[in-house]
């Protein structure tokens, strides 16, 4: 399953929640789904891009 993070992977959303360096938001849990912020994704997409 793609997420709208940038087509990755949930693996990958899982390997960035457990490496608090890069600073991936945490997601918020409503009834066992994860969602997030967009105004926080869209924060940590720009950080990324600024390093690469």
């Amino acid at each position: 399953m793609k997420t709208r993070v940038g087509g990755v992977s949930d693996m990958t959303i899982w390997r960035w929640l457990r490496k608090p360096d890069l600073g991936f938001p945490r997601p918020i849990n409503i009834n066992g789904r994860n969602y997030w912020p967009e105004a926080e994704l869209t924060a940590f997409i720009e950080s990324r891009r600024a390093r690469v």
